[in-house]
């Protein structure tokens, strides 16, 4: 997979060696998004909680921030 810039220039390589992908791409095309993503999947990988630990701890914390911030939408949607 290669991508290139509007003037022609490579601003992405990836290439296969063995059974694993290296990626290259300049600092300055570098998107946050795709660094957390990838840090995820990695962590993720090593993690040992369970698909039931992982679905609890979503309710929680959806559970912790409605009530930190359920006041912003009532109020909001009082207003009219």
């Amino acid at each position: 997979m290669l991508s290139k810039t509007a003037k022609g220039e490579k601003n992405m390589q990836a290439t296969l060696r063995g059974n694993k992908v290296i990626v290259e791409f300049d600092l300055k095309e570098v998107d946050e998004d795709i660094l957390s993503l990838l840090t995820s999947i990695e962590i993720s990988k090593k993690s040992q909680a369970t698909e039931e630990d992982i679905y609890k701890l979503s309710k929680e914390i959806k559970a912790k921030w409605w009530k930190e911030n359920k006041d912003r939408f009532i109020n909001e949607n009082s207003l009219g």
